[in-house]
């Protein structure tokens, strides 16, 4: 099955690092904020950077929420979600303003919350299930402030530690998929980390 990918343009400051490692890959894919030419792709990619509040505000402006929801529903076509891209397909997060949460894409049962520090620079994740023999204890890319938390066990597909603390690296929910770290900024792990999952059937 050929794959076209559609980054969705919300003006992530990671669009050029992400076009670079599709390209790499040679990968068909396409940036924009058009519904009809997004709805064309088989793959879409919420991609990192920004904040929770705004992603969110600029999706229900533009009724790209809806598109998102409406390729959940279609078991062909498949979601990914990078840094701040998987953390608003949760139920609600609060990096906000006034800190109170507000309502993500509901697509995974999860909110997200700010951690003590910001978690920035290179991190061991612990992989599991069909990722676990390629990607068990290598190190990718992190930039973020806020985790994702309440994960059910069994949508979680690796953790990474801060301190003593363990939380979700990797989502899957069907054909919902989201990465806390950054593939696209992990050198050659993570241009075979997002081979494998563009390729993986769900």
């Amino acid at each position: 099955m050929k794959h076209r990918v559609g980054i969705i343009d919300y003006s992530s400051s990671n669009l050029i690092s992400l076009s670079k490692r599709l390209e790499t890959l040679e990968i068909e894919f396409i940036v924009s904020k058009n519904i009809k030419r997004l709805n064309s792709c088989n793959i879409l990619i919420l991609p990192g950077v920004g904040t929770f509040e705004k992603v969110m505000s600029f999706l229900k402006k533009t009724k790209l929420d809806k598109l998102i929801k409406d390729f959940s529903k279609n078991k062909s076509k498949k979601i990914i979600g990078i840094c701040i891209g998987m953390q608003v397909l949760s139920n609600k997060g609060n990096e906000t303003q006034n800190k109170k949460f507000t309502n993500g894409l509901g697509l995974i049962n999860a909110r997200v919350e700010k951690i003590g520090n910001s978690h920035i620079g290179w991190n061991k994740i612990k992989a599991f299930n069909f990722l676990n023999k390629e990607f068990h204890c290598k190190y990718f890319f992190f930039n973020h402030s806020y985790v994702m938390k309440n994960l059910k066990a069994n949508l979680c597909y690796g953790t990474f530690s801060v301190g003593n603390i363990i939380y979700p690296s990797i989502v899957k929910y069907k054909n919902i998929y989201g990465f806390q770290f950054h593939p696209e900024k992990s050198h050659y792990i993570g241009s075979n980390f997002l081979k494998k999952i563009i390729y993986y059937e769900n």
